[in-house]
């Protein structure tokens, strides 16, 4: 897959795209005995096809001199022959080129796809799904449709063209350069249309990547549609792109209709000239009935050659677009895998002078956040919405790249560690967790290093054993996409048990239990004492009262450190912390009350509040 890659200037510059073919010689190079055989037998249909105009040269000749039935029956009989060769050689030529572009698609599919699981979250922020997916699809189809039957049609109709000029230079070279002229201009039109039809035919792929996103977001979020009543909008919405699409498929048909009817218009006066000069020659006695019968062959066999060039560069102009999609994809700089240094972890946590920002044009999402977790301990981080709370879990699990010396795991740089080891000893629970299609057992397993083992155990202490008991099949519930079919509060606690069952020395809850109630949230995490004793645990939440079961509290304000202490010191300390606190304790008193009201009798509630 490294030799796929090239210099990113070489991508973004003004080039020609065919720079990108070299990327394919990895590929192609192990497929080279298949090629070279299905290529050898292309060349001999080509062969087998050129020789049948010097038998019906033969033929009309014998009409002349009074042939025999043995004669006419031999033509007959060695056209039949020759045609039977074409075919087996044909047949032969396509099985072998076609099945090794398909094993070349596969190949470059699942590099291709490997490649985008390399690639870091920040990738996926400027991306969206649905162009990812074309790509992985149609654009690999495309370049799959030029190296196989392109690559083929290439080869044959270029030797059938060299093949038909020597036939037709050996029969009459004058007539042959008069012939030669309009045909010529053929390569004309291509040199100025090509340039043009392969900025058409990306700018078609372009669009279906939107086409596809557009499509997949609804979707995915078809509830969301339905319960806004966006349907009649959002088929609007899809209708623009599609119409965008056809207007980008309508105008490269146009430009290639325009070349074809060119080179179409350009064959025929080829063949209006062959008409009256081979006809003038015939009655002057300088050419015989066989010659022109055997010119005219070769030139009517020389239109489709004219013809496929027109579909062959097409399918080049395409697979050159989805190749330089695709090379776009593959010079993308994957998640650093690290260093060389040991895997085993004490799991002791620090933010050393931690300044953040996702891009150059957003401001810092942490500025100077310095504070340490020592091995075994659990840390609670709040502060309000944006304050950057899981911008810290991010970076301690390598979503997005920390700065140099930022964030150090036992002392260590993070980027000095080898990626995957430092992931597996970092257990996270999102927010927002994404689940598989597919049982919900099975979404837990996924997490596991060593097996299935455990599953029932993790399942257990998220308390997402208790709500499978009431599923047909239990743990071996089949869930809809994304776990559409759980509520959110189940998906957090599998997505709980996905971190639990792989035995994480880091574990951090980045709001993964905000689904579940206050008292459900206590409860799980009471459980999981046993779970995070010995264990590094950062809890990220916005329920204060859980952060008091935590050894320290971190206070974020404005991508800030704003204060750091036990719950009991932040309270006494009057500052953002108590103000959190005092104000969910008002909200939780206001709410108890209006719970006792809705819970008296409607005389006790008229009598309080008459009419």
């Amino acid at each position: 897959m490294e030799a796929f890659r090239a210099p990113r200037s070489v991508l973004r510059g003004p080039h020609p795209p065919v720079k990108h073919l070299h990327r394919l010689r990895p590929y192609l190079s192990r497929l080279r005995a298949r090629y070279a055989v299905g290529l050898s037998l292309a060349a001999l249909a080509t062969l087998a096809a050129a020789a049948v105009p010097l038998v019906i040269k033969y033929a009309v000749d014998s009409l002349r001199r009074g042939p025999t039935g043995r004669e006419i029956l031999a033509a007959a009989g060695a056209i039949v022959a020759f045609a039977g060769l074409r075919a087996i050689f044909t047949f032969g030529a396509r099985m072998l080129i076609l099945t090794g572009a398909r094993r070349f698609e596969l190949e470059l599919r699942n590099d291709v796809y490997r490649q985008l699981l390399r690639l870091p979250a920040s990738f996926y922020d400027r991306h969206a799904a649905g162009d990812l997916t074309s790509r992985v699809i149609n654009d690999i189809e495309g370049v799959r449709m030029m190296t196989g039957i392109g690559l083929q049609q290439v080869v044959a109709t270029s030797l059938m063209l060299v093949m038909c000029l020597a036939g037709m230079f050996a029969i009459s070279p004058k007539l042959a350069l008069i012939c030669i002229v309009p045909m010529s201009l053929i390569t004309v039109v291509f040199a100025v249309a090509g340039p043009a039809m392969h900025r058409r035919s990306l700018a078609v792929q372009d669009q279906l990547g939107v086409v596809s996103s557009r499509a997949q977001e609804n979707f995915s979020g078809q509830r969301v549609v339905r319960a806004f009543v966006q349907e009649d909008r959002e088929v609007g919405r899809f209708r623009v792109e599609c119409d965008r699409y056809l207007q980008a498929n309508l105008s490269f048909a146009r430009l290639r209709g325009t070349t074809n009817g060119l080179m179409t218009l350009l064959a025929e006066l080829a063949i209006v000239a062959t008409l009256f000069v081979g006809g003038r020659a015939i009655v002057g006695g300088t050419m015989s009935e066989g010659d022109f019968a055997a010119f005219t062959a070769y030139q009517f066999m020389l239109v489709w050659p004219m013809i496929a060039i027109g579909w062959t560069i097409t399918l080049a102009q395409r697979g050159l677009a989805c190749l330089q999609r695709i090379a776009e994809l593959m010079d993308e700089k994957p998640d650093a895998a690290g260093g060389t240094a040991t895997a085993d972890f004490t799991a002791a946590v620090e933010f050393r002078n931690l300044t953040f920002r996702y891009d150059e044009t957003r401001e810092p999402a942490l500025r100077n956040v310095s504070f340490s977790i020592a091995r075994g301990a659990t840390v609670a981080i709040v502060g309000r919405t944006g304050a950057g709370k899981s911008t810290l879990a991010a970076l301690l699990t390598r979503l997005y790249p920390a700065p140099p010396g930022t964030v150090l795991i036992d002392g260590r740089d993070v980027n000095d560690l080898p990626a995957d080891a430092q992931r597996r000893a970092v257990g996270c629970v999102p927010q927002d967790p994404f689940l598989f299609s597919d049982t919900i057992r099975e979404n837990i397993a996924f997490g596991s290093l060593d097996g299935a083992a455990q599953t029932d155990r993790a399942a257990a202490l998220s308390r997402i054993a208790g709500d499978a008991e009431r599923f047909p099949q239990k743990l071996d519930q089949m869930i809809g996409e994304r776990g559409v079919t759980l509520s959110g509060g189940q998906k957090q606690r599998t997505a709980l048990a996905r971190a639990i069952v792989r035995d994480p020395a880091i574990l951090i809850l980045d709001d993964a239990l905000s689904s579940v109630d206050a008292h459900t949230e206590r409860e799980i995490l009471d459980e999981l004492r046993g779970v995070m004793k010995g264990r590094t645990c950062i809890v990220i939440t916005h329920r204060l009262a859980v952060a008091r079961l935590a050894d320290r509290v971190v206070v974020l304000d404005s991508g800030a450190v704003s204060e750091t202490g036990t719950h009991e010191d932040l309270v006494r300390s009057g500052r953002l912390y108590a103000k959190l606190w005092t104000r969910q304790q008002l909200m939780k008193e206001i709410t108890a009350e209006g719970a006792e009201d809705s819970e008296k009798p409607a005389s006790e509630s008229s009598a309080v509040h008459p009419q």
